[in-house]
């Protein structure tokens, strides 16, 4: 409707389609509308035949209404703007694949939103846990889902928006006009309800986000800034393994977000980095993953594609929204990260917290990323095989890094090569003293 042109490629596959009793798509990975019913046993969903006998180990429900039924449920599914939707209902009275049950419905529509982080090209994979909910279901609620409307699928909240509002219509003409309509969703489920509902007046009456954040945009700005900043920390206690680095709560100064002693991180558990004490980072435990899924064209792929469509592909968050993006002039999505004139550490240096030195250290050498014409593939922690090949008992940086162990994609950096020059020490640069000197002076630190 508004999304703009569909994305390709664009992978449907058979075998989660089957998996929800789906027929194979076409290629635009549509299929027909399938309608079958459930019930609910002690041991949860099971399939329910109409025309056998009543199973004995069928439950009931109170709605929140006060009626007492059955627990069996009309579960319709198929595909709505080629992703997998379903609606799901109490169905106690009657079970009939044309004509709905209403005599359980409380009048209340949940949408159901899903989160995670996905870059598109696909279908996705539905989930039972957000379309079939049987506490949601229980209270005669009615439930509509889409895998487009789940940012583990992508994250582009436009053509999501778009999603929703489909269908939404197609219960609405199918079924009935609710009293009103209700969502919940963690995570990426929490920030699509509130984009949506601002976008899209009359989608949702009510909204329930749990443990959303502001949005995807500003998450990646934070999370690419992460693999950054965690390098030049890491390599700060490989020069010296007594730095007040050593204390991973430290890391919060610079990257604003939770550090934690003794708090599992698999790699330092490993002994792969010898010369970091146990402790993790909100930045390393999370967008030292993801930030290559998000930025690296050359990394994130989808289930089904060959070799060559993945060479011939440009895997980013950016490119699955290129629609809103565009395109620059080497044939990538623009991308909104940028750090030029970012001063990494500056209200740690206000307060005291990093000396002058550590402050042009760090923003001397904190490095950028590279245009995405010159990203290459990701190594090992990222790419399982290629830890298959590493003997992590040698332990011997700088021989193996990061050729072979990359976890800040630091291969993909740009990096300062002027070894000649620093921003502290004998060998300064005349503007970096010249800071230095102004610096200490603003700090009274002469």
């Amino acid at each position: 409707m508004f999304s703009g042109p569909k994305q390709t490629p664009f992978y449907c596959i058979a075998e989660k389609l089957a998996e929800i009793g789906l027929s194979p798509a076409d290629e635009d990975c549509m299929t027909d509308t399938v309608i079958s019913f459930l019930y609910l046993s002690t041991q949860g969903l099971k399939p329910y035949i109409p025309e056998e006998e009543r199973p004995l180990d069928i439950t009931t429900t109170q709605t929140s209404d006060g009626k007492v039924v059955d627990f069996i449920v009309r579960w319709e599914r198929g595909t709505i703007n080629r992703f997998i939707y379903s609606v799901a209902m109490l169905s106690p009275e009657t079970q009939h694949k044309e004509i709905p049950d209403f005599s359980a419905w409380n009048k209340h529509l949940l949408y159901s939103f899903q989160g995670g982080v996905g870059i598109g090209f696909k279908q996705g994979k539905y989930s039972e846990s957000h379309g079939l909910n049987a506490e949601v279901l229980a209270a005669g609620y009615a439930i509509i889902y889409s895998t487009g409307t789940a940012t583990a699928t992508h994250y582009n909240l436009e053509l999501g928006g778009e999603t929703a509002i489909m269908v939404k219509d197609h219960f609405v003409s199918k079924y009935a006009l609710p009293d009103y309509t209700v969502s919940v969703g963690s995570s990426g489920g929490g920030i699509q309800q509130y984009i949506y509902a601002q976008n899209h007046p009359g989608l949702l009456d009510a909204i329930v986000p749990q443990y959303a954040y502001t949005d995807q945009v500003s998450q990646i700005t934070n999370g690419a800034d992460c693999c950054l900043i965690e390098r030049w920390i890491d390599f700060q206690l490989i020069a010296n393994p007594a730095s007040h680095w050593a204390d991973w709560e430290q890391r919060t100064l610079l990257e604003g977000l939770n550090a934690r002693n003794n708090f599992p991180n698999p790699l330092v558990d490993s002994g792969a980095m010898p010369w970091l004490s146990s402790g993790n980072s909100e930045c390393g435990n999370n967008w030292n993953s993801l930030t290559p899924l998000v930025i690296n064209p050359t990394y994130g792929t989808a289930t089904g594609v060959t070799p060559d469509v993945q060479a011939s592909n440009h895997w980013t968050f950016y490119q699955d929204s290129v629609n809103i993006y565009g395109m620059n002039e080497d044939g990538y999505a623009n991308r909104s990260w940028d750090n030029i004139g970012v001063q990494y550490g500056l209200k740690a240096l206000v307060d005291g917290n990093i000396t002058p030195e550590e402050f042009l250290d760090l923003n001397w050498n904190v490095g950028s990323w590279k245009q995405e014409a010159d990203f290459i593939q990701e190594v090992c922690p990222y790419l399982p095989e290629a830890c298959d090949a590493v003997d992590f008992s040698q332990n011997s940086f700088p021989d193996i890094w990061p050729n072979q162990i990359d976890p800040w994609s630091m291969r993909n950096m740009n990096l300062t090569t002027d070894t000649t020059l620093s921003p502290t020490g004998e060998h300064q640069h005349p503007e970096q003293q010249q800071i230095q000197v102004r610096l200490k002076a603003l700090l009274n630190m002469e």
